[in-house]
């Protein structure tokens, strides 16, 4: 036991006469955490004690009784858990259940600063879901990093977390407000643009230190590193992060794209965490539109590389794909207009997938349409618009995510075909091939 332990005058108390302090296991700025025992059952438990000199600040008080109060609303597997909340001769205390593992921070030193994917998979998805919890119960944690997500020594199991220090989480409560305007608090380099310049800081803010987390998790290095806080802050607020592909082992295009969802410098443009996960997710199984996409430009260029012999070889069964059940190049080509550019990739890669090549137009009246099969346009562009970009060329269109009232007018307006508002990918892919097939 070291000198420091030794004189602490914290080891031997008895705490709500309940917790024997045994030792002290980590000290920071504002709190010492200590092993205790439980005396009834003679299990370790964790206490953390804020310092004295905090315990006379009103607000640290208020925001340490906060933390407590979120991990007693938060029962989920993924959150430490709390037993007991109290004060010691002037100095509050929490009691929690004791861990034992190696925060996400020392795993990925050990690692060379990165996490191999699989690991990365069911890490993330973890914290992701606590977040959810959190989130759910309005509960935004603030100060996200891989120090307060704890891997369990659980080898049989695999890798299981814990979300820790939730001292600057903003908790739904009837007291005083106090986080204030202006006010910046978190760690810099995982603080969100609008934490940096002292707004407002909800659920987006935990999606931007996730970003941040995976970023760091898959190329070794921060999005943003070095000059100090100021020139951090500046960087999340005003920066674009490196490419991730120019890390020493290239990370794929769609991990890159999910991570770069996540970092978008408007909150409002970043994805719930329940969305974050389901990208992420996706990404990893390599069913993302942006991984489905390069495999269908691929599969395009390893067809048109093959003789005539080769393709009669390697060619899909009847019904296969849409190209198949056409004739000629121009057959399989249309051209997509839409104005929700992550729409118009998932579309894209899905009839990619299926034999299509599209070209992708831009949502205006006057943009030139090329020698294509048909035109399958997003409904809210308007009937204007699909007129003036089929322009001479007259080829059948199709228009989707319709609001049921408005499908007669665009019959009536001679589309071959509409979908109606919901209307997944897959039935879209169906509709236009049966316009394909009548040649209309």
């Amino acid at each position: 036991m070291s000198d420091e332990v030794s004189v602490d005058p914290h080891v031997g108390l008895v705490v709500g006469g309940r917790f024997r302090v045994e030792e002290l296991l980590g000290s920071g700025g504002m709190a010492r955490v200590y092993r205790a025992t439980q005396l009834s059952i003679g299990e370790d438990v964790a206490i953390k004690f804020l310092a004295r000199i905090f315990s006379l600040e009103p607000d640290v008080r208020e925001r340490f009784r906060r933390e407590a109060l979120a991990l007693a609303r938060l029962r989920h597997p993924g959150i430490v858990s709390v037993i007991d909340y109290g004060e010691h001769d002037g100095e509050l205390y929490i009691v929690m259940e004791l861990l034992k593992g190696q925060p996400l921070s020392e795993v990925l030193e050990q690692g060379g600063g990165k996490l191999p994917l699989v690991r990365l998979s069911v890490v993330f998805d973890q914290l992701l879901a606590v977040l959810e919890a959190a989130h759910a119960a309005g509960i935004v944690h603030r100060d996200l990093k891989p120090s307060n997500v704890m891997l369990l020594d659980a080898p049989d199991s695999g890798d299981r977390i814990k979300l820790l220090d939730f001292g600057l989480a903003h908790v739904p409560t009837e007291g005083p407000k106090l986080t204030q305007t202006g006010l910046v608090q978190g760690t810099p380099a995982y603080m969100s643009p609008e934490q940096c310049k002292g707004e407002h800081v909800a659920e987006p803010a935990d999606v931007y230190a996730v970003g941040v987390m995976l970023y760091e998790a898959m190329t070794g290095r921060l999005p943003f590193e070095g000059g100090g806080a100021p020139v951090l802050m500046s960087q999340h607020m005003f920066v674009d992060p490196p490419p991730m592909s120019a890390a020493d082992a290239p990370v794929a295009a769609g991990l890159e794209e999910v991570v770069r969802q996540a970092l978008a410098k408007r909150a409002e443009d970043r994805p719930t965490v329940s969305e974050l996960r389901a990208l992420l997710a996706s990404a990893l199984k390599g069913t993302d539109p942006v991984t489905m996409a390069a495999h269908a430009t691929e599969e395009r260029r390893r067809g048109a590389a093959l003789t005539r012999s080769e393709r009669a070889l390697t060619s899909p069964k009847p019904r296969e794909t849409i190209a198949a059940a056409t004739r000629g190049a121009a057959s399989s080509r249309v051209a997509l207009a839409c104005g929700d550019g992550a729409r118009a990739e998932s579309l894209r890669a899905t009839l990619g997938v299926r034999g299509v090549a599209v070209d992708l137009v831009p949502p205006e009246p006057d943009a030139a349409l090329g020698p294509v099969a048909a035109l399958v346009v997003d409904g809210g562009l308007g009937e204007a618009t699909v007129k003036a970009i089929r322009g001479a060329s007259r080829v059948p269109f199709l228009v989707f995510d319709v609001p049921a009232s408005a499908v007669a007018g665009w019959v009536r307006a001679g589309a071959g075909d509409v979908t109606v508002a919901g209307a997944d990918d897959a039935e879209i892919s169906r509709k236009l091939e049966r316009i394909l097939r009548r040649g209309r």
